[in-house]
């Protein structure tokens, strides 16, 4: 009789035996283990590699990088060999959309900091619009003209419409748009006058159009002051990097893919990281990009829409699984590459950015994203310095329209 301590390997053998006989078992044996071992032997290398990238992807070496403005400067360190995080910057996404008219002077006087789409005209004059949505390069969503904003000189550009339809990824369906400044699609130089920090996206693969905006924010004595670049066009960046190598350029989506790429194969920490100095992170909100996506399906009752929600939504689910690499964003700070959160509208996603200490969050709700920091972990934003004291009262006018034309459209 076999000992009570050994049961679960006697009902074993006793399984197998009870199944196959000796010849069967001493066959199975000689083809199952010469399989293993090659396996076992090409395994534990790659094992032992991984263990190694995980305790390098937290003490890496800092390389000495491009001077970044004060606003957006890395603050990770190490405290008692913890890692700490001790700011992060609020970056009203086209001067905060989801507030006030986009990348017009009425939205820019409301914050500190501004992103800021640029583009320029038929008579070269450097203009804030991003005419990108719905229809590739036309005004037709904000100023009803079905035309692209290079067929125009800078004194017949059209002013946008009174209701403007908002980004897609923002709550409501329309914004209003009040006074000159509310309406006319502003020059650049305008928005240099403000003297507020800038986080520039440049939109035409155009060398000239480059030059413009630094030859701008060189009179504005700005250059200092700015982050530039393309998210998309790795074009535009080798352009700004030429035209000012000092000035900070932002990662495009081929880096962005790469340094995930890298990451997940556990070689990041071995290699090294060019070409941008601010990374840029796509956090995906599942339900508002399904909505986004799913939208063009017809109804929702419809069986196309239910199709289209069933695999898109599974399919965001992965991606945002990946994208979502809290080792990744902490190594990339302390290699001095500061991490900020594109396009980020959700209180779950703003908490998610400052647990993981992302740098800045760009978003479409500046106003609510700091109310919501400062109620929730006491945490500060620069976005507000320097803003009118009207802010506030115009923000609570405009919340209170959108509700209100929300209302009515249902």
């Amino acid at each position: 009789m076999f000992p009570s301590s050994t049961p679960s390997a006697y009902s074993l053998t006793s399984a197998l035996s009870s199944h196959f006989s000796p010849p069967t078992l001493l066959l199975l044996t000689s083809v199952v283990c010469p399989l293993l071992w090659p396996f076992l032997f090409f395994s534990w290398p790659i094992l032992l590699f991984h263990i190694h990238s995980h305790r390098a992807l937290l003490k890496p070496t800092k390389e000495s990088r491009k001077q970044l403005p004060a606003w957006l400067q890395s603050t990770t360190t190490r405290l008692n060999g913890k890692i700490q995080h001790n700011k992060v910057t609020i970056i009203p996404h086209r001067g905060g959309s989801g507030e006030a008219p986009e990348n017009t002077l009425q939205s820019f006087r409301l914050n500190g900091l501004n992103h800021i789409d640029l583009k320029k005209t038929l008579d070269h004059h450097v203009v804030c619009f991003h005419d990108q949505e719905p229809h590739e390069r036309n005004m037709l969503k904000l100023t009803g003209r079905d035309a692209s904003l290079r067929s125009f000189d800078l004194c017949r550009l059209p002013p946008l419409m009174s209701r403007i339809p908002s980004n897609p990824l923002c709550d409501y369906g329309y914004i209003s748009c009040e006074g000159r400044e509310g309406r006319k699609i502003p020059q650049f130089t305008e928005v240099c006058s403000l003297s507020k920090p800038m986080f520039l996206e440049l939109w035409d693969d155009d060398f000239n159009l480059v030059e413009t905006v630094h030859e701008h924010l060189r009179v504005a004595n700005q250059t200092h002051n700015v982050i530039w670049g393309n998210r998309f066009s790795t074009l535009i960046q080798s352009m700004c990097q030429e035209v000012n190598s000092s000035i900070p350029v932002m990662s495009t989506a081929p880096q962005m893919f790469n340094v995930y790429v890298l990451y997940y194969l556990g070689l990041l920490p071995f290699v090294g990281i060019k070409g941008f100095d601010v990374f840029m992170v796509v956090l995906v909100n599942v339900e508002r990009w399904r909505k986004l996506f799913t939208g063009a399906f017809g109804e929702e009752d419809s069986t196309p829409y239910f199709v289209a929600d069933f695999f898109i939504s599974r399919i965001i689910t992965v991606i945002n699984y990946f994208l979502r690499a809290p080792k990744l964003f902490t190594h990339l700070k302390l290699r001095g590459i500061p991490v900020v959160g594109f396009v980020v509208n959700d209180e779950e996603d703003w908490d998610y950015c400052v647990g993981l200490g992302f740098d800045g969050i760009i978003t479409d709700y500046p106003k609510r994203c700091e109310q919501f920091l400062r109620r929730k972990r006491g945490l500060t934003s620069p976005v507000l310095q320097n803003a009118k004291s009207a802010g506030d009262d115009f923000s609570k006018q405009m919340e209170k329209r959108r509700k209100e034309a929300y209302s009515t459209k249902l």
